[in-house]
């Protein structure tokens, strides 16, 4: 892997680049201590999602003043991750994984490959469409992303206390990042 940057002004430009696999560009100016964040967690998202590294593709991540609907989002048409900041530096990896979990999904086809193993391993109804809930948190994607949020990072703070992530949904998402 190789780390491209320039520091200016205490402000880094960061771009992660992998050439012949996925991607991570940060167009923008960053600050110094935002970069080692970012570029932790996209190199403990590619460890562990080793046999989906061919479909992941090129993502950009902006950092942004405000995020329509929450702290971050991710634009499948735009291949964008939108990351609000402020933030701190325990909720930014957490942000920035979870938003990688929908990377991965979207892009390597993560319902069509563990979607019904999933569901069964959260408790969610088969019949439920991968994102339909009555609220951000019942529908699998998201869960699904906090499942990589898990993988990712080892543990999940930000939204432990809305949800669980059984142990079988991990062995599921993880078997599939790992092994395909």
């Amino acid at each position: 892997m190789a780390v491209v940057g320039v520091l200016v002004l205490g402000l880094a430009f960061l771009v992660i680049d992998l050439r012949s696999g996925p991607r991570l560009v940060v167009p923008q100016d960053v600050p110094v201590e935002v970069t080692s964040l970012v570029d932790a967690t996209w190199a403990s998202f590619l460890d562990a999602f080793p046999a989906q590294r061919r479909c992941i593709g090129e993502v950009t991540l902006v950092l942004v003043r405000h995020v329509e609907g929450g702290d971050a989002s991710f634009s499948p048409s735009e291949r964008t991750i939108h990351i609000e900041i402020p933030t701190t530096p325990e909720r930014f990896p957490e942000s920035l994984a979870h938003e990688l979990g929908h990377v991965v999904d979207r892009s390597c086809g993560g319902e069509a490959a563990v979607g019904d193993a999933f569901r069964l391993a959260q408790g969610i109804p088969a019949t439920r469409g991968w994102s339909a809930g009555d609220h951000w948190f019942d529908e699998p994607s998201e869960q699904f992303a906090e499942t990589v949020v898990q993988i990712v990072e080892g543990r999940r703070l930000l939204h432990a206390d809305v949800f669980d992530v059984t142990d079988d949904a991990i062995a599921i998402v993880s078997d599939w990042g790992l092994h395909g």
